[in-house]
């Protein structure tokens, strides 16, 4: 999400459509994480160590940045954003490596014949109550 953020907002640096830009960078790039996490089905530990790798990363790109851009004369900021990003994206992908794969996560190849199993449940309401269906393996 961020990596669209910043993106979008270095796409348009000259214009006064900075917040909007961003605004659908950040929209963009949550929902290609969001399609990648479906995709990759990382473990609980495999996200935390993400998380990590990707904040870590971010400082590391800052440090770089600032010391690759101190005496520049250039006033733009895609540089020092671009490796920012960079160190971002490696942090998040070395997160991933790092962390432990979870055996008990791993889909089961009965959960593909139980797909559309059904199960029932019953919640008290003011005045009534209510029939509950889940499908819990459906996604």
């Amino acid at each position: 999400a961020v990596f669209g953020l910043t993106a979008a907002g270095l796409v348009n640096a000259d214009d006064d459509d900075i917040p909007i830009a961003g605004m659908v960078g950040e929209l963009v790039g949550a929902g290609a994480a969001a399609a990648l996490a479906n995709t990759l089905h990382p473990s609980e530990a495999q996200v935390r160590w993400m998380d990590l790798g990707v904040f870590s990363g971010g400082l590391v790109g800052v440090g770089l940045s600032v010391l690759l851009f101190a005496d520049s004369s250039v006033d733009s900021l895609t540089g020092p954003a671009l490796i920012v990003e960079a160190g971002m994206i490696g942090g998040g992908l070395l997160g991933y490596v790092l962390g432990r794969p979870d055996a008990r996560s791993a889909r089961s190849s009965t959960a593909a014949l139980d797909r559309f199993a059904v199960q029932p449940s019953l919640a008290p309401t003011a005045g009534g109550a209510q029939v509950l269906l889940s499908l819990p393996n459906l996604l």
